[in-house]
């Protein structure tokens, strides 16, 4: 299965998938406002580093991450959106 399959199954409520490991990830990110509130998550948490630190370096300034991605939502008993 896809990443993208992960987000078809379940995501949080008014999110976007962009993949990281997508070659397009760095055109993808320069076309969002790097003056918004960017919170990332992936299914575990452990692309959510690596995507953060790229927003940081490319000039972003309020980039927070969901520790332990959707599966610690999950495990919360958070909503998600099917």
């Amino acid at each position: 299965r896809g990443l993208g399959d992960v987000y078809k199954r379940q995501h949080l409520a008014g999110s976007v998938n962009i993949n990281f490991l997508g070659e397009n990830f760095p055109q993808e990110i320069s076309n969002l406002n790097k003056n918004k509130t960017y919170l990332l998550y992936c299914k575990s948490g452990n692309r959510t580093r690596k995507a953060a630190d790229q927003m940081q370096k490319a000039g972003f300034k309020h980039v927070y991450m969901l520790q332990g991605g959707i599966t610690a939502w999950n495990e919360a008993g958070k909503p998600v959106e099917k």
